[in-house]
């Protein structure tokens, strides 16, 4: 960094001070607490929305259900008078108050700011200029949160509530997901699917969003267009000028008819496979994707044809999307067969993504549903710049791998390392009511996820995914958004790729929690890393003929800079690793702050690391000047002579 410079920069959650209602919810608590002989913690009430909901794994809870199944009527009396979340409200998809000043504030920065409309976090290296929905968020400034707090019932609560609030803006009039009950999600239809109609293909537009088309894909790389322009295009400029190669062409009935009939639909080495040879890229494939195949087959034509949403198709498809994601980190010894195959695998990965209930619900609300749904999959694939996303990822992917060439073989493990990320299940939280049974109320959650679990397992069963999931798909582009934990996450576990926020929900106890806790997310190519490389050369990307935009980004800043360090864990920017704290307004935990942070700059300073800004002003504070103070010059002794 620039002298003066740390890569570390402190921000406050702009959490206000208790509402009335928030300090009745407080004095409930306190009933309660006492009711059950198990006095509550201010920490508690201050740090867990809706407690009495959230308390299953704390003395409270277990204090209360003994005394309800002794009958103790003061008990259930106090217990119904605590603040508790509705079951038939969630279930409305209404609105609700968040019952905690933390929660209010970070919904309003995430969900607030429109992250519910975000199936993947914008790329750090657009090629196309963003659409509509994907435009608010040019500045750069959406990176995943990670949450750290001391109490285990914080992550369950912050992950279901803030994913209800995303789900229930997404649900819009309810047109798609009219209720938030299990019964109304199982009723959405899943619309990416390979229906026959009296034994007809009757989804051939879906094949041809997710087929990857080598011909089209290359006519249509965004990459290549804005290396050509010197910057990034409209969307309308490129497809206007794909769309220009079959001018005169004779007109398609059908977008998907003119799709494969374009020539090159396949690599020559699959010409001659059968449906059901091509089907089964990874396994046996479904008898309608088979007829579906087997259709497209007998449309593929000498002629290309031509068809209005044709040049969408080449730009925006999954399936071209995915084809030239992986050919970018392909090696040499990588097949077009293989290629193809993985690809095709990626795609279905998408297509699964697009086919949740969430998904369906939220481009219907964004859209409407006045057009088909391939469309406003192919509408919102163009406006979030998905090909610019999906070669940021798999190059992180394949930066896992040591850089190692890849094959075929290779090619196939990224794409199912991809897929695994974006097919992530829902999670399933309980919280439990304020009656005297404490009945069930389920929430589902994606949007924001616990990590570790209730009991910090790896399996987590009860809410439905595993922690090396959750992991693997918050080091995505994809949800979830926020990740809450407590010091299970804090760790030897790496949430840097999308990543540069820690979020500290209650103080640590010690420094060195401090920096195990914003070590997670100031790693090697992190978030942050990426959009200051991004940031200062993408212009030799557009002047590279690298097929991979990051390898070009990286070997520029590479030649930039003197430190070993440089370009991978730091590099000069606007981006920095965000220190959250989450303090209500006179709080004690100011003070408390203040003192952690001189420990952590004595600390830092033991370790010959102190952060700049940090030292300069515990200096100040304590009378000394820093231009004054000796220093030990550690410059080898050539260096010193030479200066």
């Amino acid at each position: 960094m620039a002298e003066r410079e740390d890569l570390v920069t402190v921000r406050h959650l702009p959490t206000a001070s208790p509402s009335t209602d928030d300090i009745r919810g407080w004095a409930a608590l306190r009933k309660l607490g006492n009711a059950a002989g198990s006095p509550v913690d201010i920490e508690y009430w201050k740090s867990i929305p809706f407690f009495a909901n959230f308390m299953d794994g704390y003395q409270l809870a277990r204090r209360v259900d003994a005394a309800l199944a002794n009958g103790d009527a003061a008990v259930a009396e106090a217990l119904a008078g605590a603040r508790s979340l509705d079951r038939a409200t969630i279930e409305r998809f209404d609105e609700i108050d968040l019952g905690n000043g933390h929660l209010r504030a970070l919904a309003a920065q995430t969900v607030g700011d429109g992250w519910w409309k975000l199936l993947w976090v914008p790329p750090t290296l657009p090629y196309l200029e963003p659409g509509p929905v994907f435009r608010e968020f040019a500045d750069q400034r959406v990176t995943k949160q990670v949450i750290f707090s001391a109490w285990s019932g914080v992550p369950t609560a912050v992950a279901a509530l803030l994913s209800y609030e995303a789900d229930r803006l997404a649900a819009g009039k309810r047109k798609v997901l009219t209720a938030n009950t299990p019964d109304a999600r199982k009723a959405v239809r899943a619309r990416l699917l390979y229906p026959l109609d009296e034994g007809r293909p009757a989804a051939m537009s879906t094949l041809a969003l997710f087929w990857p088309h080598p011909v089209l894909a290359r006519l249509g790389d965004p990459l290549t267009a804005a290396r050509r322009a010197g910057g990034v295009v409209t969307t309308g400029a490129l497809e206007a000028e794909v769309g220009a190669h079959f001018f005169s062409a004779p007109d398609a009935a059908q977008a998907w008819e003119a799709s494969f009939a374009t020539p090159g639909a396949l690599p020559a080495s699959l010409a001659d496979a059968s449906p059901e040879q091509l089907a089964a890229s990874d396994g046996e494939g479904s008898a309608g994707l088979i007829e579906h195949i087997r259709l497209a087959l007998e449309t593929a034509s000498e002629m290309p044809h031509a068809h209005p949403e044709l040049a969408s198709l080449a730009v925006h498809a999954p399936g071209n999307i995915a084809w030239r994601a992986l050919r970018s980190v392909a090696g040499h010894s990588a097949t077009e067969e293989g290629l193809w195959r993985a690809a095709f695998e990626l795609a279905d990965g998408i297509r699964t993504l697009f086919n949740r209930t969430e998904s369906i619900a939220l481009l219907t609300t964004l859209y409407g549903d006045e057009r088909h749904y391939w469309q406003s999959v192919l509408a919102y694939c163009a406006d979030g710049n998905l090909q610019a996303v999906l070669d940021e990822y798999l190059y992180q992917l394949w930066s896992e791998t040591g850089g190692v060439e890849l094959d075929d073989a290779g090619l196939m493990d990224l794409a199912h390392r991809a897929v695994g990320a974006m097919s992530l299940r829902p999670a399933r939280y309980e919280a439990r009511d304020t009656s005297p049974d404490r009945a069930e109320i389920p929430l589902m959650a994606r949007f924001a996820l616990r990590y570790g679990g209730k009991h910090a397992t790896d399996a987590d069963e009860q809410g439905g995914v595993r922690q090396s999931e959750v992991r693997a798909a918050f080091n995505s582009p994809f949800a979830p958004f926020v990740l809450a934990s407590t010091s299970v996450g804090q760790e030897g576990i790496d949430f840097h790729w999308w990543s540069h926020s820690v979020i500290h929900w209650n103080l640590p106890s010690n420094p060195v929690d401090f920096e195990q806790r914003e070590g997670r997310v100031n790693r090697y190519a992190g978030h942050a890393v990426r959009k200051n490389v991004g940031e200062r050369h993408w212009n030799d990307v557009l002047a590279s003929g690298d097929p991979h935009a990051w390898q070009a980004a990286f070997d520029a800043a590479s030649r930039n800079v003197a430190s070993e360090f440089s370009p991978w864990w730091v590099y000069p920017g606007s981006a920095r690793i965000h220190r959250v704290l989450a303090t209500y307004p006179l709080s004690r935990d100011i003070d408390r702050y203040e003192r952690l942070r001189s420990a952590l700059t004595l600390y830092r300073l033991t370790l010959g690391q102190p952060r700049q800004e940090d030292m300069i002003e515990m200096l100040a504070r304590s009378g000394g000047d820093a231009e004054e103070l000796p220093t030990i010059d550690l410059r080898p002794p050539g260096a010193v002579q030479q200066a």
